[in-house]
């Protein structure tokens, strides 16, 4: 019997986001760990399942109350691994993962790692409509609260545009 070729890379890509949308994480994660992909040009799809299978991973994570293993779980869904044959686009796309980063470490008590978190992901651009848009408002949110108690400045960021440095 003849062996069946191995699947293009849009047929794997098309599994993986299947498995992701079937909520099967773990098996979406150890499938893109398995091999390196060759997308084509300036297609971010790889990319894109490798970030949602981190973030359904690190909900789970989180609603078992494993806040540790979540924030590293978070941690990689904002990395760019060579395996997924992608690097960073001009254009951020990290609001989510940012701001439910930056709401583990708030409920691990790490509060300048969360205000870092929310930073970033507010210094994203989405325009209203767009999926990421509603995080970058989240945490802007979240930088409003934490400014009202003069928590706002955060360590490693950039001054917030319009405000003058307390002394």
């Amino acid at each position: 019997m003849m062996a069946l070729p191995a699947p293009r890379e849009d047929i794997k890509k098309r599994i993986v986001i299947a498995l992701v949308e079937l909520g099967r994480s773990e098996e979406a994660v150890r499938t893109l760990a398995s091999e390196s992909y060759v997308p084509m040009e300036m297609d971010q799809s790889f990319h894109d399942a490798y970030v949602a299978a981190h973030l359904l991973e690190a909900n789970r994570e989180l609603d078992r109350g494993d806040v540790v293993a979540a924030i590293e779980t978070y941690r990689k869904a904002l990395a760019y691994p060579i395996s997924v044959g992608v690097g960073r686009p001009l254009k951020a796309a990290g609001a989510e993962a940012h701001f439910r980063l930056g709401c583990a470490y708030e409920l691990a008590g790490r509060l300048d790692e969360a205000l870092e978190c929310w930073w970033e992901g507010a210094c994203e651009h989405h325009n209203p409509g767009e999926a990421l848009f509603q995080f970058v408002q989240m945490s802007l949110d979240k930088l409003g609260r934490y400014s009202e108690l003069g928590l706002e400045r955060v360590p490693h960021a950039p001054r917030m545009p319009g405000r003058k440095e307390k002394t």
